[in-house]
């Protein structure tokens, strides 16, 4: 049971091991990847930091234009 203090809510939720065997699964997977290719990672975003942090990249990748 999830309860809720603040808005006087309250759910019931049923634990489903397989889901999340798969997903515990799939997240120890990512981070055994992520250490062995952090170091590549990391270069290749400073490498294109000034980019990926322009107003630019960011108008372009939220479709900016398309909202005004």
């Amino acid at each position: 049971m999830a309860i809720n203090p603040y808005a006087y809510t309250a759910e019931i939720r049923k634990l489903d091991k397989k889901r999340f065997r798969m997903v515990m699964t799939y997240y120890i997977k990512t981070i055994r990847r992520y250490n062995k290719i952090h170091k590549q990672v990391e270069q290749a975003y400073y490498s294109r930091r000034k980019y990926l942090t322009s107003y630019d990249f960011w108008a372009k990748y939220l479709e900016l234009e398309k909202y005004q």
